[in-house]
């Protein structure tokens, strides 16, 4: 009896086990993911109501308190959800704060001033605004604040230049104010741990950097938008860890968090995107990136756009690249298929020389190749009806996988009644120039909904008589799209002319004619392209 319980005990552990890491696997966190991106407009129409209360509470405010109280609240609930708003009721802060002639006040409505123009990546217009506070002069919390935003401006500044000795002396300095910041905390608070992750990462601790967002996270009454930036920086630890599964697990679980808060400033979410691209699922990915650029449009930071817009031709470029890996693939199989047929061929006759019944094979095999069209025809219309609605997408491969089994029943149907000439209408460069001109499209429609404005900006710097009409208002001339791709930050002649299939030659042909026809300097024209 006591083995049997001990059997039971034993199985009962294991399934336990089972259980929990089925719970913790990428799988199930991606399906919680979909379920909270589900309900995407019902967080959206919470902060929606949030925001509408403040501003009623606003219209029966007189106290100038009272009134900066709403516009700080306001500006929390705009900070990360649309930069535009954020910044109005930062800077109605600083004027509310500048009438109350309130010192911690005026310091921390310029910490939410700096915020919007480091998100902006407005840095130098930031620093004089944080330069002008003297901290020691702040309340406790008001100088947690000023060291945060200090601490997030050295950093981004950091990330922007990018390049030594700025970037190591800017790292230094945002640490510095981490430093400063961990020594005023609550010893053992949530945020004390979060801060204490922060500087472990910044000295690629990553272990010990779990370990502390992990006790923060187990603080009660955590905020949602914290822990998702939590997660965020423990899903980056796992990855400089190689442990990939527990880094995509971060990712969506910050995710997540970033969705229920009505986050629009860059999420994880494009991460997650690019993640499980790689891994092959690809519809999924689409959706994900595609809620990511909304978000990112909705929020209307030109940083944020510029840093999401470098992904798209990547994303283009690795799709033209897959197509060209099936083409080249697909002939290397007809070279093959001709070999057998060739074979197949020598065989049939030698066997028809022999075989006195091969009459009787021959109508047996006529009968079958009846058969064989009429279905490759019912085959046909349904892959009409299908096509219809195959709709334009970064990642939807599936169509090259359709149309290489059409090519496929084609080349099989016409070799078996001998139509060569049709064979080798079948391998021919058109196909892949029509798909080119498909990713041409895709890359036109998602580099407009980037920047909407861009033809228009761009026509303004010709005259009138110089402007060159477009195909539709979704679409780019090919002199549009070289300067597209230097607006994404595309520079290299050789790049260009590898995306868009075009010579070194042509490419600098088209930029120096672009150039010429201008109304402003030749030398100063891309940089009017990057203004756009």
């Amino acid at each position: 009896m006591k083995i049997i319980s001990k059997t039971i005990a034993f199985i009962w552990l294991i399934l336990s086990s089972s259980m929990l890491q089925a719970k913790s696997s990428p799988g199930s966190w991606l399906k919680k993911l979909d379920e909270s991106l589900a309900q995407k407009e019902k967080y959206e129409t919470l902060k929606a109501e949030r925001i509408k209360g403040l501003e009623k509470l606003l219209l029966n405010s007189n106290s100038l308190n009272t009134k900066y109280d709403i516009y700080k609240q306001l500006f929390e609930e705009y900070k990360t959800n649309q930069y535009d708003s954020a910044v109005i009721y930062a800077n109605r802060c600083l004027q509310t704060a500048n009438q109350l002639k309130d010192v911690n006040a005026i310091a921390q409505a310029k910490c939410a001033v700096a915020f919007c123009q480091i998100s902006a990546g407005i840095m130098m217009e930031a620093l004089p605004q944080l330069k002008s506070t003297n901290s020691q002069d702040l309340r406790l919390d008001i100088r947690q604040q000023y060291y945060e935003v200090m601490a997030k401006f050295w950093r981004e500044n950091a990330d922007f230049v990018h390049e030594n000795p700025y970037y190591d002396r800017y790292i230094t300095i945002s640490n510095n104010y981490m430093d400063s910041l961990v020594n005023i905390l609550p010893v053992h608070s949530a945020k004390w741990y979060s801060v204490k992750g922060s500087i472990a990462m910044r000295k690629q601790q990553f272990k010990e950097a779990i370990n502390y967002f992990g006790k923060a996270e187990k603080m009660p009454n955590r905020d949602k938008h914290e822990l998702a930036m939590e997660f965020a920086e423990v899903a980056w630890a796992y990855h400089y860890l190689g442990e990939k599964e527990q880094e995509l697990i971060y990712f969506i679980r910050s995710a997540i968090y970033d969705n229920e808060t009505a986050t629009h400033e860059i999420t994880a979410l494009y991460l997650i995107a690019l993640q499980i691209y790689d891994s092959g699922d690809n519809e999924r990915a689409c959706k994900y990136l595609n809620i990511a650029l909304k978000d990112v449009m909705s929020y209307n930071s030109r940083q944020r756009k510029i840093e999401i817009g470098t992904i798209i031709p990547i994303i283009e470029q690795g799709r033209y690249d897959a197509v060209r890996k099936e083409r080249n693939w697909f002939i290397i199989f007809m070279v093959i298929f001709a070999f057998m047929s060739v074979g197949i061929l020598t065989e049939f006759i030698y066997i028809r020389k022999k075989n006195s019944k091969l009459k009787q094979a021959m109508n047996i095999i006529k009968s079958h190749a009846q058969d064989l069209n009429k279905t490759n025809l019912r085959l046909e219309e349904a892959n009409k009806i299908k096509n219809i609605y195959i709709g334009k997408s970064f990642f939807i491969t599936s169509q090259f996988i359709k149309k290489l089994q059409h090519i496929f029943k084609t080349i099989d149907r016409n070799m078996t009644i001998k139509k060569y000439d049709t064979v080798k209408e079948c391998v021919s460069q058109e196909n892949l120039d029509k798909e080119r001109n498909e990713m041409y499209n895709a890359f036109d429609e998602a580099f407009l909904s980037l920047y909407p404005n861009f033809v228009e900006k761009f026509n303004e710097l010709f005259d009138e008589s110089q402007r060159h009409a477009r195909k539709s208002e979704h679409s780019l001339t090919s002199e549009m799209r070289i300067f597209a791709l230097i607006r994404l930050g595309i520079n290299d002649s050789e790049r260009i002319a590898q995306f868009l299939d075009y010579s070194v030659h042509t490419v600098n042909t088209y930029k120096t004619r672009t150039k010429n026809r201008s109304l402003i300097d030749n030398n100063l024209f891309e940089q009017k392209i990057m203004e756009i």
